[in-house]
């Protein structure tokens, strides 16, 4: 999963209300989530870096889904 330098910087600014939104599209365009991430990101990206790559399993160990799933 691939994640913008400036999205992780947003989800600093924004401290407790930011959550990251993980939604899977599989075959035939079946819906599973969404998984909801508090507080994802724990390094801030070198100089020069544009976008950092997460493992995706790693992150939805850490989610939480919700009730009202799609």
């Amino acid at each position: 999963m691939t994640v913008t330098k400036n999205e992780i910087f947003e989800s600093w600014n924004q401290g407790n209300k930011y959550h990251l939104a993980i939604v899977i599209v599989g075959e035939g365009d079946a819906i599973d989530g969404p998984y909801y991430v508090p507080h994802p990101f724990k390094e801030e990206p070198g100089w020069g870096v544009s976008s950092v790559n997460y493992d995706l399993k790693a992150l939805l160990l850490r989610a939480t889904q919700s009730e009202n799933s799609l």
